[in-house]
């Protein structure tokens, strides 16, 4: 229809954006700091139980996250300090 353009050839528009096509982000320095601090904790081990975000969110009242009653967070606010400090216990 006239609201539509029939695109044939993909490489005619890719990438839509005008950069190279692969998915990238900026961010500042404290996302920056979050981010690396995620990979940090989130690192492969088989062999690890680490505590995750769920057990962290997992406040009282929350139920169980594993045998017993990880959610060691009182609220959202306090998560953040005790996966800064899980990720200091491993290191």
């Amino acid at each position: 229809g006239g609201e539509w353009d029939r695109i044939d050839n993909l490489e005619e528009v890719m990438p839509a954006d005008g950069g190279d096509g692969m998915a990238t982000v900026k961010l500042n320095a404290k996302d920056k700091k979050v981010a690396a601090n995620l990979a940090e904790r989130t690192l492969s081990d088989p062999a690890s139980d680490p505590m995750t975000g769920a057990d962290l969110g997992a406040g009282p009242g929350a139920g169980r996250t594993k045998n017993g009653d990880m959610g060691g967070a009182a609220n959202i606010q306090e998560a953040p300090a005790q996966a800064a400090a899980a990720t200091r216990k491993t290191n």
